[in-house]
């Protein structure tokens, strides 16, 4: 069962300001960018707020998803394991196959 995320109030009401340098303000618009944040101030939020803004939602997602992959994987892993022991089962039964005599022999 997936928890819905967390969301921020819709109406914001404090304001906090921050100078920074240039190039501060480029390395956030990149990472902003690479995180998938609609602005800085949205990627500045979850940095501050941490877990209380919905990163462990991510997190949990993200973890759950890649637990699916693990069970669809470890079938695949048995369903292979299956095909080989299949494929040896002649090997260990023993051939009652009658010997033919080739000529010239």
């Amino acid at each position: 069962m997936e928890t819905p995320p967390l969301k921020f109030p819709r109406r914001r009401t404090r304001v906090i300001s921050v100078r920074v340098s240039e190039r501060e303000f480029e390395l956030l618009k990149i990472k902003s960018e690479a995180e998938g944040a609609r602005s800085i101030s949205d990627f500045a939020r979850l940095a501050l707020c941490g877990s209380a803004c919905g990163v462990t939602d991510r997190v949990d997602q993200g973890i759950h998803r890649l637990g699916g992959d693990v069970q669809q994987l470890s079938a695949e892993v048995r369903r292979v394991a299956e095909l080989l022991e299949a494929s040896r089962a002649p090997e260990r039964a023993p051939m009652s196959v009658p010997v033919r005599k080739t000529r010239g022999a």
